[in-house]
């Protein structure tokens, strides 16, 4: 028959008994609420086994040993519903000193013969300690195992019991000029005469997959500690995380050294361990020992190199929830699971980068940003990418979770691309910290300076086939391309005034030579009214840097001027109008020295031989002539066809590559 009611619950005097599953509490009834809270689910408990925890005011009151025997057959029968046929049920009571030999049969021994169970019972003090351990270490006591039959025997010093407890020393003791305690987070090493450091590594929370060496000192070398940690098996070596107490043992230059003589990586926390909210937190200390403030990695991994990475992550800042091991999100997000595109606020050895989701596991330059003891940074968005949506709200929800002395060490760094719009709400984001906020600086190619645009002609006379020229143009200009021979029709009004019908043009070569003209060459050419009163032509205005230039065919260009001034050259003199390829064979004839047309001279010496040529043409004067082509055109076809006494292209071939290439004197 249970000792505990229907709620599990039984009354001894001024004590409680209380069952939560195979824990059973024993606590003071003026306190019983505030000491349950502190003590349920403070030490896991594994099947088939049973915890007995009291409160250290409960030992010291009238009837414990009554409420100790009721809650010990509690938990017993918790652990009978739970265990494996095959093995017995386990009762851990964790009562000081319930294990000591005494003059006669230990406490333990008793219940052990009384529950027909397997009792584990410490020799000495025991506490509770950050991490869910039951901890019976202190002063080199145990847990002793009691059984029915035969005297108890030491068992570990920790409950749950981890699988590297073994492979540390199991007192205290010397290692060179190092002083060596057990604690239990693992193992304690200080200088001599270090007393307060080995009592703080009394209370550093236990990690039940991996033993802590716990440091401190301003003494303490590098070489000193590699020397211990030698001393391990490489497995239990490899597995240590390193606890520094101190501003000496916590430096990135101290740990670097560390590992550079060891030749592996070593991960430490960042400081002294404490438990808040049923998760481990590390702050740094100043040069008294005493906590200063809370980055948001806990723990890094440090390289012979000096690169280090986040390995364990601090408490999240208020308003947001772990999203695994490495990363908080928003607590208020309406989806269970973060989307692709959620702005994920992820642990990196500086702070926080604050990215989307789908870039969390993906190594970013924030990643490779330093461990600064004094300063937080916080980045935003990834380099080369444009800044994600969302990202200024997450800014502003980050910096309202920080704390004071957060918030007194913050910067924020942005990295992806940000428009002025970006710019702004990233700013209106930070609020007063505004100016902590810090775009990268962007450095553009020099500009060149300005040049005429000009075009390449590649001539392959052995293949006429394949005389298509490939025009490649410089710079980012609209440019103007039209043939040599055209250009110099239109710069030929003689025969035009003279009325004479030139013949037929012959066709054109398959390797059609080109050039580029300027626009006030043209222009001057097609001005037929300074053509027919002789004057001369203006100098062309210089050339301007911004001058609009355009590319067209050649043949339009010819088709335009020789049509144009042929049609007033037969209005004024009674000559029947030419089509426009007679028209460009005629001013072909007529040869570069036509009266009342500009020659077309080279500046700065003789033409060279080149298969570049390079003049200029007005924008406005050729789209004006390429207008009224069809016009022109049409008129010289209907009028009459080209007179058999005009001299052929034959006669009078086509200009050189150096006489097409012009500039406007």
């Amino acid at each position: 028959m249970s000792d505990l009611d229907e709620s599990g619950t039984a009354r001894v005097r001024d004590l409680v008994v209380r069952a939560h599953g195979s824990t059973v509490l024993v606590v003071r009834r003026s306190a019983a609420d505030k000491e349950s809270a502190a003590l349920a689910g403070a030490v896991p408990v594994g099947p088939g086994e049973g915890l007995v925890l009291t409160s250290p005011a409960a030992v010291q009151a009238g009837g414990f040993r009554t409420a100790l025997r009721k809650a010990c057959r509690a938990a017993v029968a918790a652990a009978e519903r739970t265990r494996n046929p095959a093995e017995p049920a386990r009762l851990w009571v964790a009562v000081p000193s319930l294990g000591e030999r005494g003059r006669g049969r230990p406490q333990g021994q008793k219940l052990a013969r009384e529950l027909g169970a397997e009792v584990h019972a410490p020799s000495g003090p025991v506490r509770i300690v950050a991490g869910g351990c039951a901890y019976a270490g202190d002063e080199d006591h145990r847990w002793i195992r009691f059984t029915a039959d035969g005297p108890g025997e030491a068992h570990g010093t920790r409950f749950p019991r981890p699988e590297w407890e073994d492979r540390l020393p199991r007192g205290s003791g010397y290692d060179g000029t190092l002083h060596l305690r057990p604690v239990p987070a693992g193992l304690a090493a200080a200088l001599d005469g270090a007393e307060p450091v080995l009592e703080l590594a009394r209370w550093i929370p236990v990690a039940p997959a991996r033993p802590r060496l716990v440091i401190g000192g301003r003494g303490l070398l590098p070489h000193q500690v590699a020397a211990l940690l030698r001393r391990f098996p490489e497995p239990v070596r490899l597995r240590m995380q390193l606890v520094p107490l101190d501003q000496w043992t916590a430096s990135g230059g101290w740990l670097a050294e560390l590992s550079r003589t060891l030749g592996h990586e070593v991960v430490s926390t960042i400081g002294p361990l404490q438990q808040l909210g049923g998760l481990e937190a590390a702050h740094l200390v100043d040069a008294i020992g005493a906590p200063t403030w809370r980055p948001f990695a806990a723990a890094l991994r440090h390289g012979a190199d000096g690169r280090i990475a986040a390995v364990q992550a601090n408490l999240a800042p208020r308003g947001w929830m772990p999203a695994g091991p490495l990363a908080y999100r928003w607590s208020g997000s309406p989806e269970v699971q973060p989307t692709p595109h959620e702005i994920i606020a992820k642990v990196v050895p500086a702070g926080l980068a604050l990215v989307p989701a789908s870039k969390v596991a993906s190594s970013t330059s924030a990643d490779r940003l330093s461990f600064e003891t004094d300063r937080l940074t916080i980045t935003v968005g990834v380099p080369c990418t444009p800044m994600p949506e969302g990202a200024a709200l997450a800014l502003h929800r980050v910096l309202g979770g920080l704390d004071r002395e957060q918030l007194a060490r913050v910067r924020i760094l942005v990295l992806g691309v940000a428009d002025r719009a970006a710019r702004s709400a990233l700013l209106s984001a930070a609020g007063e910290l505004r100016g902590r906020v810090a775009f990268p600086k962007v450095l553009s190619a020099p500009l060149r300076e300005e040049e005429h645009a000009t075009l390449r002609v590649h001539r392959q006379a052995t293949a006429p086939a394949e005389a298509e020229r490939t025009q490649r143009v410089e710079r980012v200009e609209r440019t103007q391309v039209v043939r040599a021979a055209d250009v110099a029709a239109a710069q030929k009004p003689d025969a035009l005034r003279t009325g004479s019908a030139p013949a037929q043009a012959a066709p054109a070569p398959a390797a059609e030579e080109t050039t580029v003209v300027r626009a006030a060459d043209v222009a001057a050419a097609e001005k037929p009214d300074a053509l027919r009163t002789g004057s001369a032509p203006a100098q062309a205005a210089p050339e301007s840097p911004t001058e609009e230039t355009t590319v067209v065919r050649a043949a339009d260009v010819a088709a335009a001027a020789g049509a144009s001034t042929e049609q007033e050259a037969g209005t004024n003199n009674g000559a029947a109008p030419a089509t426009s390829g007679s028209t460009a064979a005629a001013a072909t004839a007529a040869g570069p020295s036509a009266a009342g047309a500009p020659p077309i001279t080279m500046s700065g010496g003789p033409v060279p031989t080149t298969s570049a040529e390079t003049v200029r043409v007005d924008v406005s004067t050729l789209r004006a002539a390429m207008t009224a082509e069809p016009e022109h055109e049409a008129t010289a076809e209907a009028a009459a066809p080209a007179e058999p006494g005009a001299a052929t292209a034959a006669e009078h071939p086509p200009a050189t590559s150096g006489d097409s290439t012009a500039q406007a004197s």
